[in-house]
């Protein structure tokens, strides 16, 4: 791999990681607040929405469509997965640290992120070469993943808990009540 390809490819994952910490501390917010944002709606719109009825399609949106997988992302995926679990499978381990990146490893491999599956496999020092022709899956994985945060922060709840004022909070509360009122 030539010096700029492996630039290329650093940056990339320089990126996803930065995204990563985003997209967990953007989820972070809306779990810290969404009761107290459904405790408002509720006794505005005289409703009883529960914080764990998960409203996700009118709290909180999300994009989970899929990406066409390339043939040999999908192969170097199932490579960098078997190495994992050699390492991590609960049968041959007792950490729970190494547990949880089985699990997360097999997240990413259903979804054949190419990422995550680099980022565990750094972790565990098993190396992994990416290539030129795999930086535009990362560059699409990065798209979905920028997506994903642009959804969260258009977001009843996100656009309620970072509102400056009280009457802000008020403004959209009301106006997810009139959106929604045929859900609620």
């Amino acid at each position: 791999m030539d010096k700029l390809t492996n630039l290329k490819i650093q940056k990339l994952l320089q990126e996803y990681s930065y995204l990563l910490s985003d997209d967990e501390y953007k989820l972070e917010v809306i779990d810290t607040y969404r009761s107290e944002f459904l405790k408002v709606v509720n006794e505005e719109n005289k409703t009883e929405i529960k914080p764990e009825d998960k409203n996700e399609e009118i709290i909180d949106k999300s994009v989970n469509e899929p990406i066409d997988v390339p043939e040999n992302i999908i192969k170097k995926c199932k490579k960098i997965y078997r190495e994992i679990v050699k390492l991590t499978h609960p049968d041959k381990t007792k950490s729970e640290w190494l547990v949880d990146l089985y699990i997360k490893s097999k997240e990413a491999y259903e979804e054949y992120n190419l990422f995550d599956l680099y980022l565990i496999s750094i972790k565990l020092d098993i190396n992994v070469t990416l290539e030129l022709e795999d930086i535009s899956t990362l560059s699409k994985l990065i798209d979905r993943k920028k997506e994903k945060l642009e959804s969260i922060e258009n977001s009843w709840l996100w656009l309620w808990a970072n509102s400056k004022t009280e009457e802000e909070k008020m403004n959209i509360v009301n106006k997810f009540i009139d959106k929604n009122k045929e859900k609620l």
